[in-house]
């Protein structure tokens, strides 16, 4: 009886913990350099150790697994190759043992096994690398044959920041007047832009990519099968310091985009961030026409700027007002480069409006709802820097509520300097927020340094909080959240 409560233990403990590991590696995009970075970190080393289920674990919303791709599967069964492979080897040399020498050496082989299921992970998404290889070139040589067949105009956008949003918001307004493709969700990798355009590029005129990287290279090598024919610039933060090792890597990646253009081209920047100048000195072309959202430099005049008592954005431009559903004033530098694009493709001034005042923003953007418990949430979209770190908690400076709370899970891959920035940003929240909920590991101790008492990271503790909230709070979402979380805040 005892054995079978052992080895129940064991193979409940291997199953979850294999699912938690599929997950991240899936989460790092099979990446060697994001695991290695996560393991690095106090999130990726408590999970190492992490080798007993937890109650949570055998819920619907605390049990992380997988999405179920090709690639999973595959390396799920390469998974259980090696574990027939450590089998056999196991049950060879115990033939060779007796006594209770075998139960030690039995229970030590268990051990050994669950320990190494992150290295078992690892070593399974080796062998895959070969075959994406392949399925990568071949979706880029078939993209590449769409787009040199229409040839349309290519919008590139980079930035440490604000990519997908830029990318979505100029597609509408564009998409008043043109036929525009734009590549799906935050796609901005090799893959995912070649697939994207192989399964959804149906001959437009105008084409809008991200070009986004983790290393040196990466924008260079996806901007010469897709060359752009003008650039935007988004502005520049801290995001992936730790893939990129400084910030100064950080800029020469950006700066391959503006390396890409012909001479002449025209390149949109966030004239607000200084940090995009630095790019563009980067890229060493002094031949190419920079426009940049600054009123002074474009001619832009956008007066009157506000929020409504939602958080919705508005402004008079060329003596029009204009009520967006963007939530935060950050939103207008996007909103900038948006209008100059399309002045410069001859689109109307109401053309523009209309589609400014149109546009829905989706999850991508911050979005907000209400509770069934009535308090107000605002939602960052799922993902977090530095720079929208802090424009979330500018927004929560502008709202006129009593009491306010920031749900946050850190931000990942900032490296050396993670420790620097989430302090800079706990001392920033300390100044809006009452209370801060974390549900992650990146920058808690830093953030519990600032709030004391007033931060809360146990689960059991945050779900109590929650459901004790009214009408009278404001919840600000920033970053990833569990499930768990997700469904206390419906």
């Amino acid at each position: 009886m005892k054995s079978l409560l052992v080895l129940f233990a064991f193979f409940s403990s291997y199953g979850i913990r294999l699912l938690r590991w599929l997950s991240i590696v899936q989460q790092k995009e099979y990446r060697l350099d994001r695991i290695i970075l996560f393991l690095k970190t106090p999130e990726g080393q408590r999970e190492f150790l992490r080798l007993l289920p937890q109650k949570k674990d055998f819920s619907k919303f605390g049990l992380k697994r997988p999405k179920i791709t090709p690639r999973i599967l595959i390396i799920s069964s390469i998974i259980f190759v090696e574990m027939l492979i450590i089998v056999y080897l196991l049950v060879a040399v115990a033939f060779q043992i007796n006594g209770l020498t075998l139960l030690f050496y039995l229970l030590s082989s268990l051990f050994i096994i669950l320990l190494a299921v992150p290295l078992l992970v690892i070593l399974a998404i080796t062998p895959t690398s070969f075959l994406v290889y392949i399925r990568v070139l071949f979706e880029l040589f078939k993209a590449k044959r769409k787009i040199d067949k229409v040839k349309p105009i290519i919008i590139g956008i980079t930035g440490s920041y604000g990519k997908t949003s830029t990318k979505i918001l100029l597609a509408h307004v564009l998409g008043k007047k043109y036929s525009v493709f734009k590549t799906p969700k935050s796609y901005n990798t090799k893959f995912s832009v070649a697939k994207s355009i192989n399964d959804n590029f149906s001959n437009q005129k105008i084409a809008i990519i991200e070009y986004a990287a983790y290393k040196i290279g990466e924008i260079r090598l996806l901007a010469n099968w897709f060359k752009p024919n003008l650039a935007v610039i988004t502005g520049l933060t801290s995001q992936h310091l730790g893939l990129f090792g400084s910030l100064e890597s950080i800029i020469q990646a950006k700066s391959e985009l503006l390396r890409a253009l012909a001479p002449e081209s025209l390149v949109f920047v966030n004239g607000s961030d200084m940090g995009v100048l630095k790019i563009i000195q980067a890229s060493k072309r002094d031949d190419l026409k920079i426009i940049k959202t600054d009123n002074e430099v474009s001619g832009l005049q956008i007066l009157k700027t506000g929020l409504n008592k939602s958080g919705r954005l508005h402004f008079v431009w060329n003596g029009q007002q204009v009520n967006t559903k963007f939530i935060g004033i950050h939103y207008l530098e996007i909103i900038k480069i948006a209008i100059l694009i399309a002045k410069k493709f001859n689109m109307t001034d109401s053309e523009i409006v209309d589609a400014l005042s149109s546009f829905v923003p989706d999850d991508k953007f911050i979005f907000s709802f209400v509770s069934k418990n009535e308090f107000l949430i605002i939602d960052d979209g799922g993902t977090t820097n530095p720079k929208g770190f802090s424009a979330v908690i500018d927004l929560a400076n502008e709202l006129n509520l009593p009491k306010k709370v920031l749900i946050t899970s850190g931000i990942v891959d900032l490296g050396i300097e993670s420790s620097i920035i989430h302090r800079e940003l706990a001392v920033l929240s300390k100044k809006t927020f009452d209370k801060v909920l974390f549900v992650g590991l990146s920058g808690i101790n830093e953030f519990s340094q600032v709030f004391g008492d007033n931060l809360l990271s146990d689960q059991d503790k945050i779900i109590k909080y929650l459901l004790s909230l009214d009408k009278n709070f404001v919840v600000i979402i920033e970053g990833r959240m569990p499930g768990w979380v997700q469904e206390y805040l419906k």
